[in-house]
C-alpha cells in the first residue's frame, strides 16, 4: 500500500480491528500487520491464526512482544489427544481466544466446553452457513464464555438475493453469542445492497453491544477497510456514534483485551 493510502481521518476515536490474519507460513507477518494498522489509522488489533495450522508459537510471541497493540486468537486441532492441555497453555500464554469450525463443534461439542473452561473466547467459522450449528445452539448458549460467529455467519447470495444467512438470527436469544461484521465482500459487491437487510436485522436482534467489526486483513487491505468502516459509520444502518464506537472498539476491548485470559 502506498504512503498516501486512505486512512480513517478521525480525530480521537479509538478503533480496534477485531479480526486480522497474521502468520509466517500464511498471510502476513507482524511487521506488515502493524504497518497496515498505522497507515489506515487503527489503534489495536486481534490477530488470528490461520485455520489448519495449530502451531501458534509465532502468534503467541508477537502478541507478547506487542502487548500494547495486539491480542491473539489461536487454533487447536480438534483431534489432538492433548487438546485440553494445549488450550490451557494458550490461555496461560496470553491468547484471548481460539478458532473453531462448525465441523469441529458438530463432531465434538466438548471441544467448545474445554475452550470455555480454559477461559478462552470461542470464535466459530461456519463456511457453509450457521445452519450447521443450529442443532447445538442451546449448547453454545450454555457455555458460560463469549462466542463470536465470524464473517456474519458466511451468508450467500443467488442472483443478487439472499440465499442463506437469516438463520443467524436464531442465536440472538443466546446472550453470550456475538457477531463479527467482517468479510462482507466475500458475499456481495460494494455497496453491499443485497446484504443490507440482513445486516440491519442482525444489528436490531443482537444490538450494538454484541457486534464487533474486523478488517479481515490481508484479504481486505487499506482502501477496502476504510470503505467498510465508512459504510458502518454513515451507511444505511443509521448507527449512533455510541453504537459505532461499540462495534469498532468497546466490544473488542472487552472480549479480547480485557477477558480473563487476555
Amino acid at each position: 500500500m502506498s504512503d498516501d493510502a486512505p486512512s480513517l481521518g478521525r480525530a480521537d476515536a479509538a478503533v480496534i480491528d477485531g479480526w486480522a490474519h497474521c502468520g509466517i507460513r500464511r498471510f502476513r507477518p507482524i511487521e506488515d500487520v502493524l504497518g497496515f494498522l498505522d497507515r489506515v489509522g487503527i489503534d489495536q488489533a486481534v490477530l488470528v491464526q490461520p485455520l489448519g495450522d495449530d502451531d501458534n508459537d509465532y502468534l503467541v510471541d508477537v502478541s507478547a512482544t506487542h502487548r500494547d497493540r495486539v491480542r491473539s486468537v489461536g487454533v487447536v486441532a480438534g483431534d489432538r489427544p492433548d487438546r485440553a492441555t494445549v488450550l490451557d497453555r494458550l490461555a496461560a500464554a496470553g491468547c484471548s481466544g481460539v478458532r473453531m469450525t462448525a465441523a469441529d463443534l458438530i463432531s465434538d461439542p466438548v471441544f467448545a466446553a474445554e475452550a470455555a473452561e480454559a477461559g478462552l473466547v470461542i470464535a466459530i467459522h461456519t463456511p457453509d452457513g450457521v445452519s450447521a450449528i443450529l442443532p447445538i445452539a442451546g449448547w453454545i448458549g450454555s457455555l458460560g464464555r463469549p462466542v463470536v460467529i465470524t464473517h456474519l455467519g458466511m451468508p450467500t447470495l443467488k442472483d443478487g438475493v439472499l440465499g442463506r444467512g437469516a438463520e443467524i438470527l436464531a442465536f440472538a436469544e443466546m446472550a453470550n453469542v456475538h457477531i463479527l461484521f467482517s468479510g462482507f465482500a466475500m458475499a456481495a459487491l460494494d455497496p453491499y445492497r443485497a446484504l443490507i437487510g440482513l445486516i440491519r436485522d442482525v444489528n436490531t436482534a443482537f444490538g450494538p453491544d454484541r457486534i464487533l467489526w474486523g478488517s479481515n486483513y490481508p484479504l481486505a487491505d487499506g482502501p477496502e477497510v476504510v470503505r467498510d468502516l465508512q459504510f458502518l459509520r454513515s451507511g444505511p444502518l443509521g448507527l449512533t456514534e455510541e453504537a459505532f464506537a461499540a462495534m469498532t472498539a468497546t466490544n473488542a476491548r472487552r472480549l479480547w483485551f480485557e477477558s480473563p485470559s487476555g
